[in-house]
């Protein structure tokens, strides 16, 4: 039945079987910073298309509090995420989160903040910007994938 213009129907619910869903392995994003901060609704638009994309679950998180995003790194951790990227704005509060869920068997990574403290976590790749004025990001950061430092741990 085809509805005449500027008329919308109603139909019966459709039956979907979650068995036919196939989930593929879970990434995690924890991150600090307003809900509604441009820069944070980019960040979190363009991992859900990649999880599209990718055929991968992506869970997004931002929570202002350090003892937030520990309590969600340890979640992610329980659910069995493959990899849990974290910004590190409260390194102190996150830093036995992220080696508990490292130890467990996530690949670990760092970005957007915290550089300084970054070696401390053990990350398997860590993300860091020396970010000097806009526009200057990309040619300042740098990208350190299993590093010495993360090698050994």
């Amino acid at each position: 039945m085809t509805a005449p213009a500027g008329v919308w129907l109603n139909s019966s619910p459709l039956p979907l079987e979650a068995s036919s869903v196939k989930a593929g392995p879970l990434f995690c994003i924890v991150s600090h910073g307003a809900p509604n901060d441009f820069f944070w609704r980019l960040v979190r638009g363009y991992s859900r298309q990649a999880a599209i994309d990718a055929g991968m679950n992506v869970s997004f998180a931002l929570l202002p509090r350090g003892s937030e995003q520990a309590a969600e790194i340890e979640r992610c951790s329980d659910e069995g995420a493959s990899v849990i990227a974290a910004t590190l704005a409260d390194p102190d509060a996150i830093r036995g989160a992220l080696l508990a869920a490292k130890a467990a068997g996530a690949r670990i990574i760092t970005f957007n903040s915290g550089a300084d403290q970054a070696a401390y976590m053990a990350p398997n790749c860590i993300s860091r910007s020396t970010k000097r004025q806009p526009g200057d990001w990309s040619a300042t950061s740098s990208i350190v994938a299993d590093s010495p430092a993360t090698s050994a741990a």
